[in-house]
């Protein structure tokens, strides 16, 4: 993988693309990363490719793709790559909406590697509130528990919704996949928000 391809779309390789990053050993420099190789590959097919490839699963191993997406996400946001993760969100969501099911283990995923303000936090909750069963979080046993933090903000919307009129569900924020992108300014209607590849719309511009 070429660094000054990487850091075209990563603020985080644009650091890392400084000498003292590097690793020099047999005479050949390189970088080491700590991260899950399958998951930088996806990564690393959005830079060169500018597009995530979905892959056909069988049907026992279709909850890894739902996993693969969202340990994605979580590496781009390592990699302060907003692109990535507005394309990776899109992806997600286009698969929740063509199964129409959902990974139930992601809720511990997601909140054990993500920020309080984590747009696919939003996403999740939004998911359980729309679209949910209360299944969903009928627990076999004391570990299948979601995270406590998970569970306030379920509560904290279930609420909210309660006191909205019915006729919101019509307006589904996870349809409205802006919603969950990041944005140059923080702002969920900036007109920066977009998931193309960075060399789009260099094209674009020329």
């Amino acid at each position: 993988v070429h660094i000054n391809v990487l850091a075209h779309c990563s603020p985080y390789f644009q650091a890392a693309s400084k000498k003292e990053w590097w690793i020099i050993q047999d005479g050949q420099t390189f970088m080491s990363l700590e991260d899950d190789p399958s998951t930088f590959a996806i990564y690393v097919e959005w830079v060169y490719a500018g597009r995530i490839w979905r892959k056909t699963q069988p049907h026992d191993f279709q909850d890894t793709e739902f996993l693969g997406l969202v340990r994605a996400w979580i590496l781009g946001d390592k990699f302060l790559d907003h692109r990535f993760k507005n394309a990776v969100v899109d992806c997600l969501i286009a698969k929740i909406a063509e199964e129409g099911r959902l990974d139930l283990t992601l809720p511990q995923v997601v909140y054990d590697n993500t920020l309080q303000d984590a747009p696919l936090r939003r996403l999740l909750v939004d998911l359980y509130v729309w679209h949910g069963h209360k299944d969903w979080v009928v627990y076999p046993t004391t570990t299948d528990c979601k995270p406590a933090a998970f569970l306030s903000d379920l509560s904290t919307a279930l609420f909210e919704r309660h006191s909205q009129a019915a006729f919101l569900k019509d307006q589904c924020p996870p349809f409205n996949l802006c919603m969950y992108h990041m944005h140059p300014e923080g702002d969920l209607n900036a007109r920066g928000c977009t998931s193309v590849h960075p060399r789009e719309i260099l094209a674009a511009e020329s």
